[in-house]
């Protein structure tokens, strides 16, 4: 109206919407768990692997087998590497690392609780596919086939083993074990079942074999000669009243040479006495012996005694022939032979 009171356009215009509150602020993203991607240079991943393995060696010297096992399985990952486009300094670089990774690894699954014998077999069975005389494979894969009981395959490696390491006692030690190990089992298998298999009158008979000790059929001395390492000197172990044991203990003390004249009269009494089963598996620890020595020919020898064993008596002779070696003995020599 007019004379009324100024009215601006301000004042007209229709008031403004309260303003929204401000959205609360959202927390920076937390960094990802997952690991970071391998490097795609080969030359950067070798060099990772490598710091990795003294890591891993230097936690298991620290008695930390859990933390140096991870480490080594980290370095592992950084060497599975496809060779076809690798310089071939760069291959030799990489199984220089695998290897001794390869191994570690195998030991400290040995050592886990429980123990990893499987895991620790496959990484050993990895090493000896490239490498087939490597002595720390085999043993270490031997002590994973005695986790598994494998005994007769443990004990071959172990065998393998003291040949290419004769100066480390810690094969050896552990191969005499086993086959102590061997012989109590078979003890306690003869004392539990002995019993339900009491010998019969005939060749096997207790007047069997004090016949056979009174002249009966003994090994020819060609046959002596081929297998016998002293047969030309004189055994000392002749008189004694149990060789066999002597044999043990000496071949368990390291005294191998008295130990081979303390089965060549164990040998040459269970065949005089015709105690064939007896005498078949005396060849096969004499033979493992011989192994040990690297006598391979005389080995073979003893185990060919097992697969082919001498004939006694003649034709006109009423003594029946040598028998043959159980299966079980001859599949045995067959492996060790081979």
């Amino acid at each position: 109206e007019a004379g009324g009171p100024a009215t601006s356009p301000e004042a007209l215009a229709p008031p403004e919407p309260p303003a929204e509150p401000a959205a609360p602020t959202e927390p920076a993203p937390a960094e990802s768990s997952l690991p970071p991607p391998l490097p795609k240079d080969p030359a950067e991943r070798l060099r990772l692997a490598e710091g990795l393995r003294e890591e891993g060696n230097a936690k298991f010297k620290a008695q930390d087998a859990a933390g140096a096992r991870t480490t080594y399985e980290k370095a592992l990952t950084l060497l599975r590497l496809p060779g076809d486009e690798l310089s071939q300094e760069l291959k030799a670089g990489l199984k220089a690392c695998r290897t001794p990774v390869l191994l570690n690894l195998a030991l400290c699954s040995l050592r886990a609780e429980p123990c990893e014998a499987g895991y620790a077999l496959e990484l050993c069975e990895e090493v000896l596919d490239e490498e087939p005389e490597n002595a720390k494979a085999m043993y270490r894969k031997a002590k994973a086939l005695i986790e598994l009981d494998e005994l007769k395959e443990a004990e071959w490696e172990l065998v393998r083993a003291c040949k290419l390491m004769p100066k480390d006692p810690a094969p050896r030690r552990d191969l005499e074990q086993l086959r102590q190990r061997t012989r109590d089992a078979l003890a306690k298998q003869k004392a539990t079942f002995g019993g339900l298999f009491e010998r019969g009158p005939g060749f096997a008979s207790d007047d069997r074999a004090h016949g056979a000790a009174g002249g009966g059929s003994k090994l020819s001395e060609r046959d002596v000669n081929d297998i016998y390492f002293h047969d030309d000197k004189e055994n000392p172990y002749e008189a004694s009243d149990d060789p066999l044991s002597q044999a043990h203990k000496l071949q368990a003390d390291g005294q191998l040479g008295d130990a081979v004249m303390a089965w060549e009269a164990a040998l040459s009494r269970s065949a005089s006495k015709a105690e064939w089963p007896e005498h078949f598996a005396q060849c096969l620890d004499f033979g493992r012996l011989f192994m040990d020595l690297n006598l391979d020919r005389l080995a073979l020898r003893c185990f060919s005694k097992v697969l082919e064993p001498p004939e006694s008596g003649s034709a006109d002779s009423e003594q029946p022939p040598t028998p043959a070696a159980s299966a079980s003995s001859q599949q045995h020599a067959l492996l060790l032979k081979a």
